[in-house]
């Protein structure tokens, strides 16, 4: 698998993927907003899988896997209301780095397919559309969601029935909040 367009097998996708596998249960529909890899829905109990990602490249690397595959941003052309599970692992390094055809084409990241954009994509939050994990949060309908966020998130805790875990992963302190 050629991880440098898409973000690889980390810690922190570790961490995630342990928390769901401690909750020993098997989900009829699981949704993965951001399958990069796919390590996550691939180890997940689940009849349905679905993984969605803006990385064309990262679902291709997918294809010999017994998912649906779909090409989005977040929700983009999905309705979650039938989901069980969702799970993001969301990008969380607050700011974007200079990166030219997003600045000189005038380009969503989403649009442009190029490796560097496609990288940067699965780490930077707020590249467009204002923060992806407020985005999420305003969006998801489904029955229970997991995500993964940087601890620095600012989460209004009493809008959502959410339970926290927070962890330093190698110097990172993660947070998992499971609504």
């Amino acid at each position: 698998m050629n991880v440098k367009y898409f973000y690889p097998i980390s810690s922190d996708t570790e961490y995630l993927l342990s928390y769901i596998q401690s909750l020993n249960k098997k989900y009829d529909i699981l949704l993965e907003i951001g399958t990069g890899n796919g390590h996550i829905i691939r180890n997940v109990n689940s009849k349905i899988k679905i993984a969605t990602d803006v990385n064309l490249n990262a679902l291709k690397s997918l294809s010999n896997y017994k998912n649906t595959l779909i090409h989005c941003d977040l929700f983009d052309i999905l309705d979650d209301k039938l989901v069980d599970l969702v799970i993001f692992n969301t990008p969380y390094i607050p700011s974007i780095p200079d990166i030219p055809c997003f600045y000189s084409n005038n380009l969503n990241l989403y649009e442009c397919q190029c490796e560097n954009c496609l990288i940067n994509y699965s780490l930077y939050d707020n590249i467009s559309n204002g923060s992806i994990l407020e985005r999420f949060l305003k969006n998801i309908t489904a029955k229970e969601f997991i995500i993964l966020v940087h601890v620095s998130k600012n989460v209004n805790h009493e809008l959502y029935d959410i339970k926290t875990i927070d962890r330093v992963v190698y110097g990172e302190r993660l947070r998992i909040l499971h609504g």
